[in-house]
């Protein structure tokens, strides 16, 4: 009798089991999401992209529509070589979180500069609220202004967060160089013209101007790290702490004569 009663036990926790496998496989991770949180994680993509409907493209494309449309879709948007040659394929949820997670391994040799949102929640929260925010033509401004421009920054934290960047750069008007270029009145300097500083090939042909868009840009960036180059630094991740970086970069200014 007892081994009878023991049988019955472990049939049902075998159905138990089996039930709760079964739950499992067929719940989503869309089940568990919070697409209220979107937005908050989307400030990080806002340094290179828009995704209210009409906006011009950033750094990379437009992202209103995205679900669901060939993956270099936008004619008048300059993709990679990796991404074009995958115009045949649509972005999917399953292709984005991939993408998103690491960009540079989902992709090799993709010209995105994103490190990549490792987090599974975030990107759960991030693509829940993003399948319905890519297709809402009456998006707020605030939803894709970059962080530099809506909360501003402060100079004297971003000095104090520029400690460690010591290490390799000087922002003293007649200071010299160290491992890095001399920091002062980099804002409207082009990229790799600092007088007497021998850049890496990357930075050299660099064809932009520093000004707190492309600043933000650089500060998420991918970097492998190589040492004696600009990618021995790693990346600003929070937007506060690189809007508060960029108000003190442009505060290394010369003085103007009132």
């Amino acid at each position: 009798m007892f081994s009878d009663h023991k049988k019955q036990h472990g049939q049902v926790l075998m159905m138990l089991f089996v039930g709760i496998a079964f739950w499992a496989e067929k719940a989503t991770a869309q089940d568990f999401s919070q697409p209220e949180r979107g937005p908050k994680i989307f400030k990080q993509c806002v340094s290179c992209h828009n995704l209210r409907k009409g906006q011009p493209h950033r750094v990379g494309p437009n992202l209103h529509g995205l679900f669901d449309r060939n993956i270099a879709a936008l004619d008048d948007f300059s993709y990679s070589k990796a991404l074009t040659e995958l115009n045949d394929t649509k972005w999917t949820r399953d292709k984005l979180n991939k993408f998103v997670a690491r960009p540079h391994k989902s992709i090799p040799q993709t010209d995105m500069k994103f490190v990549g949102l490792l987090n599974p929640h975030d990107r759960i929260d991030l693509l829940a609220w993003l399948e319905e925010a890519t297709r809402d033509p009456a998006l707020s401004p605030e939803i894709d202004t970059p962080a530099y421009i809506t909360v501003g920054g402060d100079a004297s934290r971003g000095k104090q967060l520029f400690r460690p960047c010591k290490a390799c750069h000087t922002y003293s008007e007649k200071k010299g160089h160290k491992i890095g270029p001399n920091l002062f009145g980099i804002i409207g300097r082009k990229a790799g013209s600092a007088k007497g500083y021998s850049y890496s090939p990357t930075l050299a042909k660099r064809d932009v101007y520093w000004n707190a868009e492309t600043l933000e840009v650089f500060f998420i960036e991918y970097k492998e790290f190589a040492q004696g180059t600009h990618t021995a630094f790693q990346s600003l991740k929070s937007p506060q702490d690189r809007a508060d970086m960029i108000a003190w970069l442009k505060s290394l200014a010369p003085r103007r004569n009132e």
